[in-house]
C-alpha cells in the first residue's frame, strides 16, 4: 500500500501547510508571462491552486484519492481552474498529461528521486535542489 494513503486516511500529514513555500512564490512572480505548471505530488493541492489564480494552467498529479479529493473541493472553493490527475509520480511517462511545462514543482517530502530523473532534462532546480525549478528556454 501507498504509505501516503495510509496517512492521508489516519490524518497524519505534517507536510500539510498553509502557506505556499517561497519557492514557488518566488518564481510564480519572476516568470513572465505565465505558462504550463506541473505539480508533481500535489497534495491537497495548495501550490497548484495558487499557481492557477495567478494565471498559469496548471496539472497537478497525485496518487492518493483522499487527497486529490481535497484538492479539487479547494480549488472549487477558490474559483480556481486546475487538471487533477490520480496517478503515480515515479511513472510520469504513462499519465498521458503531456509536456511543454515551462514550471515543474516537487511537493512530497523526500521519496521523489524517481520522479526527479524523469523531469530533470526539462528544468533547473533552484538553490539547494528545493523542489522547484524552471524551464530553460
Amino acid at each position: 500500500m501507498n504509505p501516503y494513503r495510509l496517512l492521508y486516511r489516519l490524518g497524519i500529514t505534517p507536510w500539510e501547510r498553509e502557506s505556499v513555500p517561497h519557492p514557488v512564490t518566488e518564481l510564480a512572480e519572476r516568470l513572465s508571462p505565465p505558462g504550463r505548471a506541473l505539480d508533481i505530488g500535489c497534495g491537497t493541492g495548495r501550490d497548484a491552486v495558487y499557481l492557477s489564480q495567478r494565471g498559469w494552467t496548471v496539472t497537478g498529479v497525485d496518487a492518493v484519492p483522499r487527497a486529490l479529493g481535497a484538492a479539487v473541493r479547494r480549488a472549487q472553493a477558490a474559483g480556481a481552474q486546475v487538471n487533477w490527475v490520480l496517478g503515480d509520480v515515479t511513472r510520469l511517462q504513462t499519465l498521458s498529461i503531456g509536456d511543454g511545462y515551462r514550471l515543474i514543482i516537487e511537493s512530497p517530502p523526500g521519496g521523489v528521486g524517481a520522479a526527479r530523473r524523469h523531469t530533470r532534462a526539462d528544468r533547473r532546480p533552484l538553490r539547494g535542489g528545493l523542489g522547484a525549478g524552471v524551464k530553460r528556454t
